[in-house]
């Protein structure tokens, strides 16, 4: 864990509602002890040390197990009034869907069922709950959808430029599947793996994750000399993330270790003049780095985004299998 920087991840919140999933009482139990011990660190009145995180961190690994048994047990119960074919692995499942809520394993296996129904299948196979995992976090996939080449392409360089860049950021997760079939209001997207249960990002995390976010911008700059409004989401999020590194988590070594947020402008004065300048240009430096991070990387590995961004023009899809081939 990096000393500067650490922050609680507030995922931990969601998954307060496995509690009132759980029939067993033992695992009940075991959910209140770890959560009492989580929350108390965590969400107390003081400050999480990196030495006191390392004394609490076997705790903590404790903690991400349990979880992993948790969803196991909450899509089991979930399960029971549903005809699963032999190629469903619920263990798999409870691995790859880190973060998500009893409410949201409930909803990916009822999806599940209805595409199923769907596809004609007679029980539910793995292929429905993967396709229902995608529908939930980001999407109906829309096929009927009909665009130009010319936004084919702009796709996907910007899908492979998310790609690529996270391949080469030793914080950010591993790609799942890359696509350039519209989903939910999203002309692409690029799925990451959701297999750990985090509760605190570094600012080394949080500076990756920007560099990640701006990849597609980035890539869309440097193929086609041009750029779109296909980054605004990414651009709105990349934004908000490094807005909270400067006045909530005081990431900035400039203005310290100080909570900007919630206050009068009469307040910011104790800071001195024009504080809110300066505000503003520690979160600007933060983005133009990590954008001059993203294009530095696709200059260095464009053959790599040229090779998935002309297979994704050929094929639509790749996963994770696939990707990991191209980079072997």
């Amino acid at each position: 864990m990096d000393e500067k920087g650490m922050i609680r991840w507030d995922a931990h919140k969601t998954n307060r509602s496995y509690y009132y999933e759980l029939k067993d009482k033992a695992l009940r139990d075991d959910f209140e002890k770890l959560a009492y011990i989580f929350d108390c660190v965590c969400y107390g009145d003081f400050e999480v040390s990196a030495s006191l995180y390392g004394q609490l961190e076997p705790v903590f690994d404790e903690f991400r197990d349990k979880l992993k048994k948790w969803r196991l047990e909450i899509l089991k119960i979930h399960s029971e009034d549903k005809r699963l074919s032999d190629n469903v692995n619920l263990e798999s499942i409870a691995e790859d869907t880190a973060g998500f809520t009893g409410a949201e394993l409930a909803n990916i296996l009822n999806e599940a069922a209805i595409i199923a129904t769907i596809n004609k299948h007679e029980e539910i196979e793995n292929s429905d709950i993967e396709e229902a995992v995608k529908k939930v976090t980001v999407g109906l996939e829309k096929k009927t959808r009909v665009y130009s080449e010319k936004d084919k392409k702009l796709t996907a360089y910007h899908e492979a430029g998310h790609a690529v860049v996270s391949k080469y950021l030793p914080t950010q997760m591993d790609v799942k599947e890359v696509s350039i079939i519209p989903r939910g209001v999203a002309g692409g997207y690029t799925m990451y793996k959701s297999d750990e249960d985090k509760y605190y990002m570094s600012r080394t995390e949080m500076q990756e994750k920007l560099i990640a976010l701006l990849g597609g911008r980035a890539a869309e700059k440097l193929v086609l000399d041009d750029i779109s409004t296909g980054a605004s989401n990414d651009i709105e999020v990349a934004t908000k993330i490094a807005r909270e590194m400067v006045t909530k988590y005081g990431m900035s070594d400039n203005l310290g270790p100080i909570d900007f947020q919630g206050r009068d402008q009469n307040d910011y004065m104790i800071f001195g003049e024009n504080i809110g300048d300066k505000i503003g240009q520690e979160v600007k430096n933060l983005i133009d780095i990590a954008y001059n991070d993203a294009q530095k990387l696709l200059i260095e590995h464009r053959d790599k985004l040229d090779i998935i961004a002309q297979t994704l023009l050929k094929k639509e899809k790749i996963n994770e299998e696939e990707f990991k081939k191209i980079f072997e």
